[in-house]
């Protein structure tokens, strides 16, 4: 079996790396802009490409592509998976191969667990894991990736600072806090325990009463 992995994120690179070292699959291939040793074989770029990257997954021609669960990933995962004619399961949690390929993912907002069969070619997206990856001997490459017709003109930082996809403990606010004056005691919460506030999408782009990259 040939695993592929990608993230840009880091965290959710290595998370998607322990679960494809957890598979021990035949061929372990990772792409990433940082040079991981979490695999046998490692492309690195340096300018990123929706399109490059997604003409390189693919032809690559994995049996099964692991990507983290954010926005990015997502966008790409679920181009490889029309690309390759591959189920496309968002979310997992846990994976297992005998045969066939079974995943637990979070359902109902992450208040339940389902469990899941496919068949290979998969492509799939890790929200979390306690598994940790092991750096192991990697043969490093780097590469140019293929430009596309869209191009990234101009990068803005996000407009509270704050990383929900990589934060270990968000506060969720939805209409129920009543004010945007009231969302201070949910940062003030957040702030005490190490957290982060995240607001539902009525709140964030309806409302604003947090910002829209919170939500």
């Amino acid at each position: 079996m040939k695993v592929v992995v990608f993230s840009e994120s880091p965290p959710h690179y290595k998370m998607a790396s322990a679960i494809a070292q957890s598979l021990n699959p035949d061929e372990l291939i990772g792409i990433s802009p940082q040079p991981f040793k979490f695999t046998t074989q490692l492309y690195v770029y340096e300018k990123p490409d929706e399109d490059g990257l997604v003409d390189f997954i693919s032809n690559l021609h994995p049996d099964l592509l692991l990507t983290g669960s954010v926005r990015r990933d997502r966008v790409i995962a679920s181009r490889v998976a029309g690309r390759l004619k591959a189920g496309y399961i968002p979310d997992a949690v846990n994976l297992k191969f005998d045969n066939k390929l079974t995943v637990n993912r979070t359902s109902y907002s992450g208040i339940g667990i389902s469990q899941l069969e496919s068949s290979l070619p998969a492509v799939v997206t890790i929200a979390g894991t306690q598994l940790q990856p092991k750096e192991i001997e990697s043969k490093m490459e780097k590469i140019q990736l293929n430009q596309g017709r869209i191009k990234i003109v101009n990068v803005k930082p996000t407009t509270s600072g704050a990383n929900l996809a990589t934060a270990q403990i968000v506060i969720g606010v939805g209409r129920g806090i009543g004010s945007k004056e009231n969302v201070k005691y949910a940062e003030e919460l957040a702030n005490a325990i190490g957290g982060v506030v995240g607001g539902s999408r009525p709140v964030a782009a309806e409302l604003n009463w947090v910002s829209e990259d919170r939500q």
